[in-house]
This record gives structure tokens, sequence and C-alpha cells, in this order.
């Protein structure tokens, strides 16, 4: 009886359940890992046990301990239902992330200060590459780094090897010329997964300020004549006369390059003439190259 009103009053218990937890392994690297749910669990209360994705995972569960068998990889969402004697308007729900095996991802391995350089000379600066992934995975915590020669090594016995976001290779300053393999593998808390790969010549063709031999045939088959640059040498500045009677001005891009291939300078708005400074660049050779996407030509320089 409700002493306020006199009147009789129908009054449903609900059991509060407090400090729960799932408890378990936050990674399943092998096969199957044991989950629990812990805290003040009421004895009249049912649990079921889920996880989101539901393809991931196979569970098996006795009333507040789950088995997760792991059937592929990524990231779940195993949730530990609890109902009490009360119906659905007291159900609690806790939740727990968990890794599945090793990361996935795939993407481009590029040197981090020149993206588009694949060919090093010997003897050189030695060189930091980066990961360039194609998509994201939250699981991964760095990148597990090596490389090899291409004709006689593999990844399982690398030259050189690192655990970490970006790769600071040695690999210019005492290898014999050859192609090798750089190769960066996504880690999280089961280890290494995917390989992903790239490919870098050493050699000492067109180092030392001497010209590669692709830029000595590209000079050979190139009219080079046509293109004014004085002066040159030069020290501080170069002027650059665009031989307009053979090319079209207004779709036309000069580009500077070293003797390493290496570009230097991009001139995108193109006049007849037009005036470089060479001030602050390293002595040696250097090309201009201009085009206008149907024409090439080809001028050497020297800054001294």
């Amino acid at each position: 009886m409700d002493n306020r009103t006199g009147q009789w009053q129908n009054y449903v218990s609900k059991v509060k359940v407090l400090d729960l937890n799932i408890s378990g392994a936050s990674a399943i690297c092998n096969n199957a890992e044991t989950y629990t749910l812990i805290g003040n669990v009421p004895n009249n209360a049912s649990i079921s046990w889920s996880a989101t994705p539901t393809n991931l995972v196979n569970i098996s569960s006795t009333g507040s301990t789950a088995i997760i068998n792991k059937l592929g990889e990524g990231v779940i969402t195993l949730t530990a239902t609890i109902n009490n004697a009360c119906g659905t308007n007291n159900i609690l729900i806790q939740k727990m992330n968990i890794i599945l095996g090793t990361p996935t991802q795939y993407g481009s391995i590029q040197n981090l200060n020149n993206p588009n350089q694949t060919n090093y000379c010997i003897n050189s600066q030695d060189v930091t590459f980066t990961f360039i992934p194609s998509s994201s995975n939250s699981t991964v915590t760095d990148y597990y780094w090596g490389y090899y020669n291409s004709s006689s090594g593999n990844s399982n016995s690398p030259i050189q090897s690192a655990h970490s976001w970006d790769f600071y290779a040695t690999i210019l300053s005492s290898l014999s010329p050859g192609t090798y393999t750089v190769f960066a593998r996504p880690e999280n808390t089961c280890g290494a997964g995917n390989i992903n790969l790239s490919y870098i010549t050493l050699s000492n063709d067109g180092c030392n300020g001497e010209f590669s031999n692709k830029q000595k045939a590209v000079l050979e088959a190139e009219k080079i004549t046509k293109i004014s640059a004085f002066p040159n040498p030069a020290k501080t500045n170069i002027t650059i006369t665009v031989p307009t009677d053979s090319i079209n001005l207004s779709r036309t891009i000069i580009n500077v390059t070293d003797a390493m291939g290496r570009t230097i300078k991009t001139i995108t708005t193109v006049n007849e003439t037009n005036t470089i400074s060479v001030s602050t660049w390293a002595n040696g050779n250097y090309f201009i190259t201009i085009t206008d996407g149907k024409k090439r030509f080809i001028k050497k320089v020297i800054k001294q």
C-alpha cells in the first residue's frame, strides 16, 4: 500500500547491474581466445554474445564465458547482452573491440624527399623511404622495413631492417651495383602483415657529374641547338630562349633536372625569354627540357 495515497500499487523490482566489463585479450592472433563477463551479474540474468561484423569469428558461449574463434582478419566489436528477469527494459550491453590477426594494407614505397627517384649512385647519401597507403587500417602500429638484393636475397634475410613508420636506409653507402628490393609490411599487435615492394637501382651511370646512358641517348636524338641558354657555364642566372617558331608556347613547360634526374625547377608559364636563378644550385651539369607535349628540346648547362 502507498502510505501517501492509501491505495495499493503494483511495483516492479528492477535489478541494478554495476561494474560489468568484458575481460580478455585485445587481439586474437592465432585461432581462439576466451572472454569473460566479469562484475555484479544477477543470478537470474541471461547473457547472449555477438560480434560485428559476423563473418570474421565463430562464437561458442556458456553464460558469462565466450570462446571466440578467428575466421578472418580485421577488427570486430564483441558484445555481451545481459537480460534480467524484469524484461527487455532492463537490457545492459557491454562491448569490446578486438583485433583479428595481422593487418592488411597496400600502398607504395617512395623516397621521402624525392618520391619519383628510383636510380641512385653508389657511395652517395643514404635515403629515407616512406610508405603511402592506398587505404586506411586503424590497427597498424608501424611497418616492418627492409631491403635485399633482388637477384640473390629475400625478405626473410634482409641486408638491413627496421620497425618504424619511415625507413632510414644505408643502402647507398656500401653496396655493389645492382637492383635492390625495398619492402614494407604493416604491423600490429599480432605481427607483420602483407608485403609491399619497390625496386631501386644502384650504379655509377650518370654519377660524379657525368651523363647517364639514358641522358646521352636523349641528347643524341634531340635537336638541342634550338635552345639558347646564356651564359653557359653560369654562376648566378641563366637566360633561356624558347624556339617559338617550332613549339607551341601556350602549352610549353620548362623542366630543369640535375645529372641524377632529380627535378630542380619547373616553369609552367613560359615566355620566349626566361631567366632562372642558379646561384643556390650545386656546381655541376644540368639539363633544361622544353616540351609542349608534342615536341621536346634538351639543353645541357653547367653551373660553376
